[in-house]
């Protein structure tokens, strides 16, 4: 009888343990999730980040480009006035 009673009490003592590490174990593998979630989230933000970035590059080139034109369509008139007056020049002239 006083056997079965420590063996029983052994049995108990074993599954506590068991059931112990088991539980630290889950908690380390949520823990473990929970970074990895947050690592995720990160680069998320990172990749976000980045793509604003590139974004706001994109927005300056398409201004550059608009300026370029401007530009281009200014020293077009420029010529063409500067043709006419030499036209104009040019037929007063004779």
């Amino acid at each position: 009888m006083h056997t079965t009673t420590t063996t029983t009490a052994a049995a108990a003592t074993t599954t506590t343990t068991t059931t112990t590490t088991t539980t630290t174990l889950l908690l380390l593998l949520l823990l473990l999730l929970l970074l990895l979630q947050l690592l995720l989230l990160l680069l998320l933000l990172l990749l976000l980040l980045l793509l604003l970035l590139l974004l706001l590059l994109l927005l300056l080139l398409l201004l550059l480009l608009l300026l370029q034109l401007l530009l281009l369509l200014l020293l077009l008139l420029l010529l063409l006035l500067l043709l006419l007056l030499l036209h104009h020049h040019h037929h007063r002239s004779q």
